[in-house]
């Protein structure tokens, strides 16, 4: 576990944590109430931003849903002026054994010039060792505990059709981007005036459960560590 000393390092870097959840999975978000405090000297000032849940019945208007939200945090982040911000889905947990890896890579992000920088992503490719506590990443997926700074926020929010554009034309993005998750890495990770960074553990997980996305009961806990290790620089 963190101590408060390092709690508060971590507050004073990351200007504010907002949790994106559907007002209708209250589990949820009292579990994520707990996960913040693992981080955060006052786990209170998170935000919480209201999902946003398509009532249509095709398969990927889950995924519409979501891709709206996504836009919608990095809007209303962008709009309050913030220098960068923590946005986590309601179903992040955090692995206490490797909290310290969040500390580390702020501490390392307070020096350089970065963009954004996973918690926890499914790494696709070899990552590059870059400092004590990154490592920079190229091809990865998963946005449920993403670190965004400004530069990024303001580059991501003019490509994205504003968050509120209704289901029509987020359904149109979906048919041409697939997903947020996947759209993101393409823009980000082939552009090489961003820097894109990971924490040198797979520190943030989701529980498995039922994925309001999906549809489905999704649990791919697995899938995410082993690609983590096999895509990690040989120590």
């Amino acid at each position: 576990m963190l101590t408060l000393e390092q709690k508060t390092y971590i507050n004073s870097f990351i200007k504010d944590i907002y949790v994106i959840n559907l007002p209708h999975r209250t589990d949820r978000l009292a579990a994520n109430f707990n996960q913040v405090a693992k981080i955060s000297d006052n786990p209170l000032s998170s935000k919480i931003i209201d999902g946003i849940r398509f009532t249509d019945l095709h398969y990927l208007s889950g995924r519409a849903g979501c891709s709206a939200a996504m836009c919608k945090s990095l809007t209303v982040a962008y709009e309050n002026n913030l220098d960068n911000f923590l946005l986590l889905e309601d179903d992040a947990y955090f692995i206490d054994e490797r909290l310290l890896a969040i500390y580390n890579a702020c501490k390392d992000l307070s020096k350089i010039n970065w963009d954004i920088c996973y918690l926890g992503a499914r790494i696709k490719s070899p990552m590059t060792d870059f400092s004590p506590g990154l490592y920079r990443i190229h091809n990865w997926g998963c946005n449920h505990a993403v670190l965004y700074n400004r530069k990024c926020i303001k580059y991501l929010i003019d490509l994205l059709p504003k968050w509120d554009a209704g289901y029509n034309i987020w359904m149109d993005w979906i048919m041409k981007n697939e997903c947020f998750d996947t759209w993101q890495p393409k823009i980000l990770g082939q552009n090489a005036d961003f820097y894109c960074f990971h924490t040198k553990e797979l520190v943030s997980l989701q529980l498995a459960n039922f994925s309001d996305l999906n549809q489905k009961h999704s649990d791919g806990i697995k899938i995410l560590e082993d690609d983590f290790e096999r895509n990690r620089p040989q120590r």
